[in-house]
C-alpha cells in the first residue's frame, strides 16, 4: 500500500514543491501540504532527503523559514518516521516548548507521536499526560500514536493501564473522555481487538460516554469484515499492478 500510495502523491509533490507561492489559491496550498505529506511517509526518497535537510535547517540553523508553517507537522512526522530517533524527537519536543503559538505547539505534540523505536513511544505517552501538556490537548498527542502503526497497540494498553487517570481527569468533560477513547481504539481492524475493547468495558459504567464507544466498537467491526471480504482482492490487485514487489 505504501508503494500505491507513493505513485499517488509522489509526481505531484514534485511538481508543486516545497515553496508557497503569494496569492496561491487556497486548494492548491492545502494540495500541495497534502502531497508532500503522503508522498514523504510513504517513503518517496527525495521528498524524505529534503524533509531532512529542511530540519537540520530548522532545527540547527534556526532558519524558520526552510519550513512553511503549512507543512511542520508533515516534515517533523517524516522526520521521525525514516530514520530519526532520539536527536529528532528531542529537536521536537524543544519546538513544543518554545513555540510562541499553540497551533505550532500542537502541530509538536502530534508529531511526536509518529517516533518508531519502543523507548521514545513510551516517552510521548508518558508526556501526554505530563503536566506541560495541558488536558485538552492530550488528543493531539493521541493523533500522531493512533495513526502510527507501532504504537497503535502500545496507545490502547497505555489508556488501559492509566483509565482510572482519564477517568478522574475528564469526569466533568465527558465530550473529551469521548475522544480519549476514540482516539485510543477507533484505528484497529480485527474483532479480536473489539472483543478485547468490550471485555476491558464490560464491567464500567459506559453510559456518559457509550456513543463513541459504541462508534468505536462499529468501526472496527466494519474494517474487520472489509479485510474478510476484500483484503484478497486487493492484494491481488497491488501483485498485478507492481505494488508488491
Amino acid at each position: 500500500l505504501l508503494a500505491f500510495r507513493r505513485k499517488l502523491c509522489s509526481k505531484l509533490a514534485h511538481r508543486l514543491g516545497w515553496e508557497y507561492p503569494e496569492n496561491e489559491d487556497y486548494l492548491t496550498i492545502m494540495l500541495r501540504s497534502l502531497a508532500i505529506k503522503v508522498a514523504g511517509k510513504s517513503g518517496d526518497p527525495e521528498i524524505v532527503k529534503e524533509a531532512k535537510r529542511r530540519f537540520e535547517l530548522f532545527t540547527e540553523k534556526n532558519d524558520q523559514s526552510a519550513i512553511h508553517p503549512n507543512i511542520r507537522g508533515a516534515v517533523f512526522e517524516i522526520v521521525l518516521i525514516h530514520g530519526g530517533g532520539e536527536k529528532e524527537f528531542e529537536e521536537i519536543l524543544k519546538i513544543f516548548r518554545n513555540s510562541p503559538t499553540a497551533d505550532q505547539q500542537l502541530v509538536a505534540l502530534t508529531a511526536l507521536g509518529y517516533a518508531q523505536q519502543p523507548e521514545l513511544i513510551q516517552r510521548a505517552l508518558d508526556f501526554s499526560i505530563s503536566p506541560e501538556v495541558r488536558n485538552q490537548d492530550v488528543i493531539h498527542a493521541f493523533a500522531g500514536l493512533r495513526d502510527n502503526r507501532k504504537s497503535r497497540k502500545i496507545l490502547w494498553n497505555f489508556l488501559k493501564k492509566n483509565w482510572d487517570l482519564f477517568e478522574d481527569r475528564y469526569v466533568k468533560s465527558l465530550n473529551l473522555l469521548g475522544n480519549v477513547i476514540k482516539y485510543g481504539t477507533s484505528s484497529f481492524a480485527s474483532e479480536e481487538d473489539a472483543i478485547d475493547i468490550e471485555k476491558f468495558f464490560a464491567d464500567k459504567d459506559t453510559k456518559q460516554y457509550a456513543r463513541p464507544l459504541q462508534q468505536s466498537l462499529e468501526n472496527i467491526y466494519m474494517n474487520s469484515a472489509w479485510l474478510k471480504r476484500d483484503a484478497k482482492d486487493v492484494e491481488e490487485w497491488l501483485a498485478d499492478n507492481g505494488y508488491l514487489n
